[in-house]
């Protein structure tokens, strides 16, 4: 979620009042939030590349590449059952 401040749905509550109002089934929920982290990382590995070759030029994607690795550690993480 976009925060654990007090106030906020935890994202089992949004996921249980998705599921109530659309009726969909997110038993495969994890499956679709791993997969999703792992193509933020790429992304974010190849605007990391793209500033390294010097296709982007802009210096706040120096340190995308090093910021790819630690999404794909959280991604990693998520998928074991050791981030929330």
């Amino acid at each position: 979620m976009p925060t654990a401040a007090a106030g906020f749905w935890t994202r089992a509550e949004v996921l249980a009042a998705y599921a109530a109002t659309t009726g969909r089934d997110l038993s495969d929920f994890l499956f679709y939030r791993v997969l999703a982290l792992f193509k933020l990382g790429v992304v974010f590995l190849q605007l990391g590349a793209r500033h390294r070759a010097g296709s982007t030029t802009d210096s706040r994607y120096a340190r995308f590449a090093e910021l790819s690795r630690d999404i794909f550690d959280f991604t990693h993480a998520v998928a074991h059952g050791r981030a929330t």
